[in-house]
């Protein structure tokens, strides 16, 4: 009797998972292409829930995983179908938050792969929302447009050896 000897790949489940925030209307975290929601426990860095079980809500969007532009910003874009519906009246809650605060606050965004339960992330700021439809595009950068201050003044004692002019 002959013995037959076969090589198997480990098995290894991904997924991946989104979770946006903003006061307005608290954490809002989806899993992809899942048909049941899903529970996973957050690493031990994150700003909620650090090191807790939660749970995703199932879903189906699809990403554009992280890019690098020429100056160095990271962003990344996800594509919500029909989950679209749901994010767009949080969107005016944001909206009315702002407006009613007079505040920018940008909405936080952390896209997660968890790999054999292992969670590697992209923390960014959603930079562009695009609604069309049912659907929504989100698209989130590592550079956070509120803390962008381009105007300065400059004085005298900034440049030593400058004559004043008066």
């Amino acid at each position: 009797m002959s013995r037959a000897f076969f090589e198997t790949r480990e098995r290894v489940a991904k997924y991946e998972t989104i979770e946006v925030y903003h006061p307005a209307v608290g954490v809002i975290r989806y899993v992809n292409k899942q048909f049941y929601d899903k529970e996973f426990k957050l690493e031990s860095g994150a700003p909620r829930n650090a090191g807790e079980t939660v749970t995703f809500t199932a879903g189906n969007f699809q990403v554009q995983h992280p890019d690098v532009s020429e100056d160095g910003v990271m962003s990344m874009t996800v594509q919500l179908g029909r989950i679209g519906t749901d994010i767009k009246s949080k969107l005016k809650d944001i909206k009315l938050y702002n407006l009613n605060f007079a505040n920018t606050l940008q909405t936080e965004y952390i896209y997660r792969e968890f790999i054999n339960g292992v969670p590697s992330t992209f923390s960014a700021w959603i930079s562009n929302i695009t609604i069309s439809g049912d659907s929504v595009a989100i698209t989130a950068s590592d550079d956070n447009p509120a803390l962008i201050n381009v105007a300065k003044r400059y004085m005298s004692q900034d440049f030593p050896g400058l004559k004043v002019i008066i």
